[in-house]
């Protein structure tokens, strides 16, 4: 048994042409893998990318102990590409390698074995026009979009490979484990993008295969998985969905009966197990099946009537938010540190210099207000939320944004907002906005109280002055 997860990628091709987008897909490979595992792995690559380290085997035989082999072809596959990769094959199990096709020649012939293998295309190819689409990391809307998911697709069945193997540390915990339930075919997709969403977050996702087929067997194995978990989550379709074998229930509805199930055992036997229910409908939902719709309306007499359970009719990414905060309050409620009593003002900027910074910073200083400058959010925008842990302990925010970017900044104010509304203590919190422009609605929360202030060249010696004094009162 290893104690670190050993991931060797393959770069069949190095060329100028294709030294960037393998640099950027080994770098991205690192990040997701890390969430979605829970700590880095070791990384190797037979060329010198960022985020992999170099590794130069001697033979076939130095790969054998890799946890997984991931083949990455390159812009032009070759019948060579696939001779090698045979060569190679019978040293290694063939349930360890990945194949990574970035664009694919239509003129190369795959065989049997090499289809037989887990592959992931980074490329779409429309059938009416013919027309080829490359899934980039800097791409703009879905394909950027899809190249994400495409890396986390990967990265996920790595670690279920190594799960499978118990190759993997014990990292996971109720705490961060979350039952996404399977759900009618009408919303696998709003699933899967789900799914995706909460593995890059950190989170542990059962189940991590489909259920049994048989009604015992699905039963049992929902009874176990939920009985790890500190919340589920049920997405209600418009079609009643398939069921197991000897059953007239429907997987959906199997899945929300073992929870009720759950919640009854725990209250008979006083057990300290807590775990929570949403119940999700999409915004547009007009069941059309008989079944369905009288299943619903018995639901949601069963949640009406239930501590555990809160029904959502919400978009999708506004589910993840509420999920986030779900988690937020089920596992750090009772945890008065996590809810900081830091006096420090914490400074987050969208810049590390900048002529309104200096100003800031002078400002602070000269008032004597201690202040910690937390500059690093500025490049990493997308990744806020993995930042929670850096700042969750301060109480009082100063938030400057120099570019105008309204977005930036009600991003990170959304996020102290949430990690402050499920607060226990009676700590207040302060945010101040610093923004070149009005900012527009601002959430709201019992907890924390947001001031904000516009400024320009003229006026912003008295805009922060008035902030401070707001901040530090």
């Amino acid at each position: 048994m290893k104690d670190y997860l050993q991931i060797y990628l393959h770069f069949i091709e190095n060329t100028d042409e294709n030294a960037q987008w393998n640099s950027e897909f080994s770098y991205n490979f690192s990040v997701v893998i890390k969430q979605i595992v829970g700590y880095s792995p070791i990384l190797l690559s037979n060329i010198d990318v960022y985020g992999a380290q170099i590794y130069t085997y001697q033979t076939v035989d130095d790969l054998v102990d890799k946890n997984a082999v991931i083949f990455i072809l390159s812009s032009k596959v070759k019948d060579s590409d696939f001779e090698f990769i045979l060569n190679m094959l019978p040293n290694i199990a063939l349930s360890n390698v990945f194949l990574v096709y970035r664009l694919y020649n239509t003129d190369v012939v795959a065989t049997d074995t090499i289809k037989a293998l887990p592959s992931y295309n980074f490329f779409d190819n429309n059938p009416y026009n013919l027309e080829v689409t490359e899934f980039l990391s800097g791409g703009q809307g879905e394909i950027s979009n899809q190249f994400w998911n495409k890396i986390t697709d990967l990265a996920y069945d790595v670690k279920l490979l190594c799960s499978k193997s118990n190759n993997l540390p014990n990292v996971s915990s109720a705490e961060n484990t979350i039952f996404l339930a399977e759900v009618s075919g009408d919303q696998a997709k709003n699933r899967e993008k789900l799914l995706r969403e909460l593995l890059l977050s950190g989170y542990r996702v059962l189940p991590e295969k489909p259920l049994p087929s048989t009604i015992t067997h699905c039963e049992m194995t929902v009874a176990d998985q939920l009985s790890q978990c500190v919340l589920s989550i049920n997405i209600m379709g418009e079609a009643y969905g398939d069921t197991p074998t000897e059953s007239d229930y429907s997987y959906v509805e199997i899945q929300n009966r073992m929870f009720t199930k759950l919640i009854s055992k725990i209250s008979d036997e006083e057990s300290t197990q807590h775990i929570q229910r949403i119940v999700w409908f999409p915004p547009v939902f007009e069941p059309f099946d008989d079944k369905q719709i009288q299943y619903l309306k018995r639901l949601k007499k069963e949640i009406v009537d239930s501590n555990h359970t809160e029904l959502i009719h919400s978009s999708l990414n506004d589910l993840k938010d509420i999920v986030d905060e779900k988690l937020t309050l089920l596992g750090k409620a009772n945890n008065d540190d996590f809810f900081g009593e830091l006096t420090p003002i914490l400074l987050i900027s969208d810049q590390v210099d900048s002529e309104v910074i200096v100003n800031v910073e002078g400002k602070l200083r000269k008032q004597g207000v201690e202040y910690v400058n937390f500059t690093l959010l500025h490049k990493e925008t997308s990744l806020i939320s993995l930042k929670f842990d850096e700042f969750k302990r301060y109480s009082n925010f100063l938030i400057v944004s120099t570019k105008g970017n309204n977005l930036w900044a009600n991003s990170i104010t959304s996020i102290l907002i949430r990690s402050k509304s499920f607060s226990s203590s009676n700590r207040k919190s302060t945010i101040g906005l610093l923004l070149p422009e009005a900012s527009g609605k601002i959430a709201k929360c019992a907890n924390v109280k947001v001031i904000a202030q516009t400024y320009n060249k003229s006026n912003l010696d008295t805009a922060l002055t008035s902030l401070i004094s707001s901040i530090t009162i």
